[in-house]
C-alpha cells in the first residue's frame, strides 16, 4: 500500500485521469445499465469532469501513474465518484481514496458521509461495507447522465470526532 499517493487533482490530470476513470466505467458500471444508456458515457466526459472540478477530486497514483479518481462533486458530505483503473484493482487504492475523501468530509465539519452505487455492483458495497458504511436506503434513482432509473443502494458512515 506504500506505493499508493493520493494528492489533489490539477487540470492538468485531466486527461490521464479521465481515461482511468472511464475504463473503470466501462468494467464496472457499463455492464449493468440499459444497453440503449452505456453510449452516453465517454472518456471526454470524465476528463471534462476533472478539469472542470478539480478541487473537488483525488488523484490516486500507483507507481507513478494515475490510477484512480475519487470525489465529492458538491464539495459537501456525498462521495459522488470513486474510480479504480481495472488495471488497478485490489490493491487498496479504492479504499485510499474513500478514507481521504472522508478525511477532507471530517474537515469541512461533516457527521456524515454518504455514498450511493448501483445496487447490483456487489465489489463496490462490498468495499463501503468493509469501511463501515451502512445501508439507509434502496430504490430506483434517475440517473441525470444516462437518463434512466437505476436500482441505487444509498450508504452512509458516521465520522469519527477529532480530539
Amino acid at each position: 500500500m506504500n506505493d499508493i499517493l493520493i494528492r489533489n487533482a490539477t487540470a492538468a490530470d485531466a486527461d490521464m485521469a479521465g481515461r482511468a476513470a472511464h475504463t473503470a466505467w466501462l468494467k464496472g458500471i457499463a455492464p449493468l445499465v440499459p444497453a440503449g444508456a452505456r453510449g452516453r458515457v465517454s472518456a471526454s466526459d470524465f476528463v471534462s469532469f476533472v478539469r472542470e472540478l478539480p478541487e473537488q477530486v483525488l488523484i490516486a497514483e500507483r507507481g507513478g501513474e494515475i490510477a484512480g479518481i475519487g470525489a465529492c462533486e458538491h464539495g459537501d458530505n456525498h462521495i459522488s465518484d470513486i474510480w479504480v483503473a481495472p488495471s488497478h484493482e485490489g490493491r487498496g487504492l479504492g479504499a485510499a481514496l474513500v478514507r481521504a475523501l472522508e478525511e477532507r468530509i471530517a474537515a469541512r465539519r461533516y457527521e456524515r458521509v454518504t455514498i450511493s452505487v448501483l445496487s447490483d455492483n456487489e465489489r463496490a458495497l462490498a468495499l463501503y461495507r468493509h469501511l463501515g458504511y451502512r445501508m439507509t436506503a434502496e430504490g430506483l434513482s434517475y440517473d441525470r447522465y444516462l437518463l434512466v432509473d437505476l436500482m441505487t443502494s444509498h450508504l452512509e458512515k458516521r465520522l469519527r470526532r477529532s480530539a
